[in-house]
């Protein structure tokens, strides 16, 4: 029987060539779990901010071309139920949008419209974050009303 030579007895004696790094597997781990959640939040923030987006562009459409016998409380009504049917499209039913319609020249040809939907955005608490749980999210939209449209006041657009 051969006795083990000088380097392989030298090797299992002692720690010398110990390479660490086990302990810190859970910190790795939780840096990966921070990070992940933190990813899933911003995705949330461009997820809101798109059917924000679309709900503006949507409930802008919808009071330019509401009846125009119709009184601005109305169309204000149809312009907020449009930006919630589209949100409830979107799979987003349990946010409720604040609409906010500016309208300064009144309904008339060419007037500018501009719509702001505002959604508050629930978030995800980070552990090494700030304590936030809800973001206001807010999206606008303009469009002019028709200007060859019959039933209105104006005499055109001048483009």
């Amino acid at each position: 029987m051969t006795t083990p030579g000088p380097w392989r007895a030298r090797r299992l004696r002692g720690d010398d060539g110990y390479v660490g790094g086990a302990e810190a597997l859970p910190f790795g781990f939780l840096v990966l779990l921070v990070g992940a959640l933190f990813v899933a939040n911003v995705w949330a923030m461009v997820d809101v901010r798109a059917a924000a987006a679309t709900a503006a562009r949507e409930a802008a459409r919808t009071y330019v071309e509401a009846d125009p016998t119709a009184g601005d409380t109305a169309r204000v009504a149809g312009a907020t139920t449009a930006a919630a049917d589209v949100l409830d499209g979107l799979g987003r039913s349990e946010i409720t949008p604040t609409v906010v319609v500016s309208n300064p020249d009144g309904f008339e040809r060419c007037a500018r419209v501009t719509v702001e939907v505002s959604l508050v955005a629930p978030r995800v608490v980070l552990p090494f974050g700030r304590g936030i749980a809800s973001q206001r999210v807010s999206a606008t939209h303009s469009a002019l009303v028709d200007p060859w449209r019959s039933g209105l006041e104006g005499d055109g657009c001048a483009f």
